[in-house]
């Protein structure tokens, strides 16, 4: 696109919109910001690492998870996950929520035990 007919649109959307200077300012600093952006979104590399995106069936419903790194940390996030569900999952029914609830035991994980206050000794139904 020819740089003089992409000034003359943006002064004339400015002159329709009635725009102030500070608000011309603004919009070019907007403009500029997001064409930089685009230009530098190097197909998904940023100086973190790569976007990776998944999505999995956890804690009773589908999650979808975004973060940047440079390795695939899926494996690892899964297994943080999964570990919370079998303990704390009301829709897991093998969790030791779930059990602790049908009343099939009273002993506490690790996660429980941090988050219960020292205080509860003798559990028979939680949550």
């Amino acid at each position: 696109m020819n740089p003089s007919a992409l000034a003359f649109g943006f002064f004339l959307l400015a002159y329709i919109m009635k725009l102030n200077k500070k608000q011309i300012f603004f919009l070019i600093f907007l403009i500029a910001g997001t064409i930089f952006i685009a230009i530098n979104n190097n197909q998904g590399q940023t100086s973190r690492g790569q976007v990776r995106k998944f999505t999995e069936r956890i804690f009773g419903t589908q999650m979808s998870v975004t973060y940047t790194h440079s390795e695939d940390l899926r494996d690892t996030i899964m297994s943080c996950l999964r570990e919370v569900d079998a303990s704390l999952s009301m829709f897991n029914p093998k969790s030791t929520l779930s059990r602790i609830n049908r009343g099939e035991t009273d002993s506490l994980d690790e996660h429980l035990s941090f988050i219960l206050p020292t205080k509860v000794k003798n559990i028979s139904y939680f949550i």
